[in-house]
C-alpha cells in the first residue's frame, strides 16, 4: 500500500510518516523545499517530493500511484494557501484513492479530478 502524506515535515506529518513506515506502507511525503531536512531521519525509507503544497504539479507527482492521501499540514492561512492545497489534492487525486474527510471518514472511491471544488472563502485581513 502506497500513501502520500502532504505536510510530511511537520510534527503531525512526521508522526504519520513514522506510523505508516512502521506498518509497512510505502510513503511519499510532500513538504516545502526548505523543510526537506526535517525528514532526514527517514532518508532511504520514503520518497520526498519538495515543493509548495498548493502547486498542482507537485501534488500530481506525489499522489501518482498512491492508494491514499493524507493532508496533515498546518497551512499558512494567507493568500488562500490552505484552500489551494486542499484543491490541489482534490484535483490531482484519482478514483480509488481514499480521501479523508473532515469527519474522519474515508471515501474509498476518491474524487474525480476537477469534480470537486472548494468554495471561494475570503482571506481574513490582518
Amino acid at each position: 500500500m502506497r500513501v502520500c502524506i502532504v505536510g510530511a515535515s511537520g510534527k503531525l506529518g512526521k508522526y504519520m510518516v513514522r506510523h505508516a513506515l512502521d506498518r509497512g506502507y510505502e510513503v511519499v511525503g510532500v513538504c516545502r523545499s526548505e523543510s526537506v531536512g526535517k525528514l532526514q531521519e527517514f532518508e532511504g525509507r520514503m520518497t520526498v517530493i519538495p515543493g509548495r503544497t498548493n502547486d498542482p504539479e507537485v501534488i500530481g507527482r506525489a499522489v501518482a500511484g498512491c492508494d491514499g492521501v493524507l493532508t496533515v499540514l498546518v497551512p499558512w492561512g494567507i493568500h488562500g494557501y490552505s484552500t489551494g492545497t486542499a484543491q490541489a489534492v482534490l484535483d490531482q487525486s484519482v478514483v480509488g484513492q481514499g480521501i479523508h474527510h473532515e469527519e474522519g471518514e474515508v471515501d474509498p472511491s476518491g474524487p474525480i479530478a476537477g469534480q470537486h471544488r472548494i468554495p471561494d472563502v475570503p482571506t481574513p485581513q490582518r
